[in-house]
């Protein structure tokens, strides 16, 4: 009798093991979507066998106790989870950089008639234009017009550059709250599941959600990862620690004299220098390809200025009078400045296109001004104007093709390692629906067994009775 009962005990905890390897199925199913779940299962292990040795030889061997579950596995592949980390900070570094820099080459539109060259040309065809009729008003009237533009066309291109930079400017300061935020939680993680390991459990979940976090981390800095025997994750940014157990290494940030945002870290002080992910991209737009455009285009206006201005003082207007300056170039720092008309050329006829005085018919001063355009007075004496920001902007041509390239080639790898890792993590709807009907079918033989005890102890106990009654 005691064995029957000890056969109901098997069947009852048989059936539950199958009923945790059903609720893992259903979770399963659940998450089939959820972006960075990963597949578990619930390993089963025979009970612990038990002696049934009885007295008069009835019973030989050990008797199994059914089945339990052991632990509830995840498919997890750690070495593929680092190069997708790795990748991941590559490709977010590349695509941004190729979004930003295809956004500034769409607004400079240099292969239209809004691009820099054509407002050149158009600025050196108004003085040649002029050289041949230098008392011609309507002429005069289209050299300041095409001036004016050439001016606004560079201005323009000063403020969208400064407005990117700014706009990186913020991006870098948002991201510095999101890592701190993300660390925050992954040390917060790191504890609950140390928490977990050591009372034996299993925190898939928990090690699913900091693995998210992971990535996001990767994807801005490019983070790297080592999990410790305990399942901490030791967290780390260019060698320097961000995550240790469960203590996070805040980032902290100061302006400069140019109000760009730099930063450091707050427990030493040292400064914190990205080589990948999307921060990276992020500092080489704002310091590097940003400044460098800005650079050329400070230079070919100021020399402009210079060169324009000097050969202008050199010629006499409609009134005999000698020239003024013809543009006028200030600047607020490194990157901002400005190119304009000088409010003297309001009067179209203080435009001094005469080489000697009192000569309204004498245009050989705008020729000078219109040979300036073949004058090799850029990049040390190697450049005209025009070819100047032509290479400038070929160089930048090819820069944002080499962004696109290779934020391309990233995503292909990206997407590859991706679906290596989805083909082992990843949860098969079929699959489960396989693993259900199967564990379905043993929780019910489960249930028939506890059936047939059932019916054995109804006769053993209501069948039996006193001798001769």
């Amino acid at each position: 009798m005691g064995n029957l009962f000890g056969s109901i005990q098997n069947a009852v905890s048989s059936m539950l093991s199958y009923q945790q390897v059903i609720e893992v199925i259903e979770h399963n199913v659940a998450n089939a979507s959820t972006k960075g779940y990963r597949r578990q299962e619930a390993i089963l292990t025979p009970g612990v066998p038990t002696s049934t040795a009885r007295a008069g030889g009835n019973y030989v061997g050990q008797m199994g106790t059914g089945v339990r579950v052991d632990y509830i596995r995840q498919y997890n592949l750690a070495f593929i989870d680092a190069q997708i980390r790795s990748q991941l900070a590559e490709s977010s570094k590349w695509e941004l950089s190729s979004n930003i820099l295809s956004q500034i080459e769409a607004t400079f539109d240099e292969t239209g008639d809004d691009g820099l060259i054509p407002k050149l040309d158009a600025f050196w065809a108004g003085w040649q234009s002029l050289a041949d009729d230098p008392a011609n008003m309507s002429l005069r009237i289209n050299l300041i017009q095409v001036s004016a533009d050439l001016a606004d066309a560079i201005n323009n291109r000063v403020e969208t550059l400064n407005s990117i930079r700014q706009d990186q400017n913020n991006a870098i300061l948002q991201s510095v709250d999101e890592i701190n935020s993300i660390a925050t939680q992954v040390a917060k993680l790191n504890t609950e599941i140390t928490k977990a390991i050591g009372v034996n459990e299993s925190p898939n979940d928990l090690i699913d959600e900091r693995d998210r976090l992971l990535e996001q981390l990767a994807e801005l800095t490019g983070g790297t990862v080592n999990i410790q025997e305990n399942g901490e994750a030791l967290v780390t940014i260019g060698g320097h620690a961000l995550v240790v157990g469960s203590n996070a290494f805040e980032l902290t940030t100061t302006r400069d004299s140019n109000n760009l945002v730099q930063i450091s870290w707050e427990a030493d002080g040292r400064d914190f220098i990205p080589n990948s992910g999307k921060l990276a991209g992020l500092f080489e737009v704002r310091d590097v390809t940003v400044p460098e455009q800005l650079t050329g285009l400070k230079e070919l206006a100021e020399t402009l200025t210079e060169e324009i201005n000097e050969q202008h003082a050199e010629g006499y207007d409609l009134n005999g009078d000698e020239g003024d300056e013809f543009f006028v170039f200030s600047t607020s720092g490194d990157y901002y400045f400005n190119l304009k008309l000088s409010d003297n050329l309001d009067d179209p006829a203080h435009i001094a296109a005469a080489s000697s005085e009192d000569s309204p018919g004498d245009g050989n001063n705008a020729t000078i001004m219109a040979q300036l355009r073949e004058a090799l007075l850029m990049n040390g004496g190697a450049s005209t104007f025009n070819s100047y920001y032509n290479s400038q902007i070929t160089a930048f041509g090819l820069k944002v093709k080499e962004a696109n390239t290779k934020s391309s080639d990233s995503s292909v790898v990206l997407s590859s390692l991706t679906e290596m890792r989805d083909s082992e993590s990843g949860v098969s709807l079929d699959e489960e629906a396989g693993n259900l009907v199967s564990a379905q079918k043993s929780y019910q033989a489960c249930a028939r067994v506890l059936t047939a005890i059932d019916e054995m102890l109804e006769v053993l106990i209501n069948g039996t009775g006193l001798v001769g009654r």
